[in-house]
């Protein structure tokens, strides 16, 4: 079975820590740091009402007039989360994560939280999944399904740059120890799957692109010359953000902003739906 078709139980965390939403801020930051975990379902009588993410939780912290100790996980939580059925297949949940960009899903067996799946699990899932080999007859792929695995996988880098430009402005802000060890972690499970994307790119993306109508062989050096170029400006990053820092978060915003503006273009133009389509129309971009 295709790792899509499988159902979410099979990737989720199972049992996951929850919280309930009377309880206070500060003992929901207490028990992330505990178990080294980002998000909590919240429950009000054993039913699920909410979740909370240190994200909510670094938010509240930021408002400054605000006292974890005083503030109840109701007032930061987001109600109805979205949550699925254990048999949901892993590849309808991961659309509607990056479509509505979810950090989180809840697995659900009737009324009862039996687990969790997070924008963490999803990254090693894709990691996983390259390192196994998978990437071993992706040229069967039609241009279509080639810019469905790319589009999928930059909604997770999204989220991760998203993660990583909160730490990093926290660090900048306030660089106490706490929060620019926060940054390290987030901007190297960044720096990992972009490795990971880069090799996609080589592999698939490119290929398929030197075949397409339009786009051609020239077009084609030129995106592995841009992508040797990223892999070099990501691991001098990646040397500055291993020692934590103001200026190290000061680097990892800018390579953040300048990936956001890198996926933007990419997907208005190399991953355009009039240039990697199924059919065989001709596609003319001389004006």
């Amino acid at each position: 079975m295709f790792v899509t078709q499988q159902p979410i139980q099979v990737f989720m965390t199972k049992s996951p820590h929850s919280i309930g939403q009377d309880q206070t801020l500060l003992a929901a930051q207490e028990k992330m740091r505990e178990f080294s975990i980002r998000h909590l379902p919240v429950l009000k009588g054993g039913k699920l009402v909410g979740i909370l993410s240190d994200r909510d939780i670094v938010m509240v912290q930021a408002m400054g007039s605000l006292d974890l100790e005083a503030t109840k996980v109701e007032e930061a939580m987001t109600p109805e989360p979205f949550a699925v059925s254990p048999a949901t297949p892993i590849a309808s949940v991961l659309r509607h994560m990056a479509t509505h960009r979810y950090g989180c899903t809840v697995v659900m067996s009737g009324a009862k939280a039996v687990g969790i799946f997070t924008t963490t699990d999803a990254v090693r899932l894709l990691a996983e999944t390259l390192d196994s080999g998978s990437l071993t007859g992706l040229g069967e792929l039609t241009p279509g399904e080639v810019r469905a695995r790319v589009l999928a996988e930059h909604a997770v880098i999204r989220r991760l740059l998203d993660k990583t430009r909160l730490s990093a402005e926290n660090s900048k802000n306030n660089a106490t120890k706490a929060k620019l060890e926060q940054m390290h972690d987030d901007a190297m499970e960044l720096f990992s799957v972009l490795s990971k994307h880069l090799n996609l790119q080589e592999k698939l993306l490119a290929p398929a692109l030197r075949d397409a109508d339009g786009f051609g062989e020239a077009r084609a050096s030129r995106l592995m010359d841009e992508i040797s170029t990223q892999r070099k400006t990501l691991e001098d990053c990646r040397a500055i953000a291993m020692a934590p820092s103001i200026k190290a978060a000061q680097t990892v915003l800018e390579f953040v902003d300048n990936m956001l503006d890198r996926l933007k273009k990419e997907e208005s133009t190399r991953l355009s739906p009039e240039l990697l389509r199924d059919d065989l129309i001709q596609v003319s971009f001389s004006g």
